[in-house]
């Protein structure tokens, strides 16, 4: 008992062309949408970056902004110390005068 079975060979060769011709289709469908991807991606990474750069130029103007405005307090605290210091030793100094009976008759 055995069974016969027939294919026409033009009939199995025209399924597998078909067969190629969707997969080839669908790979460039699949190219064409990565290739869409990837430049999209690189599009928003550009983006991305050139917005970090301006924030960072923008926090880097605060801190030298900031580092200017504690550098001028300090200047104007040292100017002013100076000027109490000095004004303290010449109080003792005339202190110490008066006390030790020096000074201009």
């Amino acid at each position: 008992m055995s069974t016969t079975i027939e294919f026409d060979l033009k009939d199995v060769l025209a399924k597998l062309d078909q067969k190629l011709d969707t997969l080839t289709k669908d790979f460039a469908d699949l190219k064409t949408t990565v290739a869409q991807d990837v430049a999209d991606l690189k599009t928003t990474v550009a983006k991305d970056v050139g917005d970090l750069k301006t924030e960072v130029r923008v926090l880097q103007e605060r801190v030298n902004a900031g580092q200017a405005a504690i550098e001028k307090r300090l200047d104007s605290q040292a100017f002013w110390l100076r000027g109490v210091g000095v004004g303290i030793v010449l109080s003792l100094l005339g202190v110490g005068f008066k006390v030790f009976g020096i000074g201009i008759h």
